[in-house]
């Protein structure tokens, strides 16, 4: 598989703007970080690298996706760190299965329907604020969507593959809404105003469980229906939870709960 990845120096301007630029390489893996580039049709002769499979083009200045049209056996692609401010222009990239738009200036999830092969999808750092554009996403196993501003969790409805879910540093105050992800075996809540834990017992699956900087004062009523958990991380500087439900996890349901020994 051969990688080419250009780095910003005295050169880059005049190598991104050359006519041979890309043209005859048999590229499966491109990198083009961090060259301050505007828009993703200023690398010139990419609609011909056909084969390519893994694209990089985080910390830019990009605020629109497109020119991808033709690069048909993509399976990665990285637009984190920039300034986009909609999922759009994905429809032609079936074979999409990794996503990563962190760190933009995303307000909805959209424009999804097309890839259902992807298995990760990163929407951190963005300004959702409302979980939706995900059911054709089946086989989706991660999803990120911490440091947003969503309030309720929903949307899950065909993610019966997500493994991994990352939510932490939003304005949940329920944990309403999971009970499709039946799968799932890491959950990050952290830095959420949630309260109460009802509605988290479906998680069968659940292994790893963070509720750093959260409200919750009783666990372990549901934590103890939760047959696979081994970690639980309360590092907690708003709710106070008794030390006789620790000891009882810690002790009785073998759970290792962080910072408690």
């Amino acid at each position: 598989m051969e990688y080419v990845c250009i780095k910003r120096n005295t050169h880059s301007h005049s190598f991104m703007n050359g006519r041979k630029v890309f043209v005859d390489l048999k590229t499966h893996c491109l990198d083009l970080n961090a060259l301050r580039l505007k828009a993703i049709k200023d690398v010139v002769g990419l609609e011909k690298l056909i084969s390519l499979q893994r694209l990089e083009l985080q910390g830019n200045k990009i605020t629109k996706i497109n020119g991808l049209e033709t690069l048909r056996s993509l399976q990665e692609l990285f637009l984190s760190s920039n300034k986009i401010n909609k999922i759009e222009n994905l429809e032609s990239l079936t074979n999409l299965e990794r996503l990563i738009l962190g760190d933009n200036k995303l307000s909805r999830i959209q424009g999804l329907n097309s890839i259902a092969k992807l298995r990760e999808l990163d929407l951190c750092l963005n300004k959702i604020n409302e979980i939706e554009g995900l059911d054709t996403l089946s086989v989706l196993e991660k999803l990120d969507l911490s440091i947003n501003r969503i309030t309720e969790i929903k949307g899950f409805e065909n993610l019966a593959n997500l493994r991994v879910l990352i939510l932490n540093s939003n304005q949940i105050s329920s944990v309403q809404g999971l009970e499709h992800l039946s799968k799932l075996e890491y959950l990050n809540l952290n830095c959420n105003p949630i309260k109460s834990l009802q509605g988290i017992t479906c998680l069968v699956n659940l292994r790893e469980l963070y509720l750093d900087n959260s409200k919750v004062t009783s666990i372990v009523n549901e934590i103890e229906e939760l047959p696979n958990l081994k970690f639980l991380s309360l590092n907690n500087r708003y709710g106070y939870i008794p030390f006789e439900e620790l000891k009882y996890l810690i002790e009785e349901k073998g759970i290792n709960i962080y910072p408690f020994k």
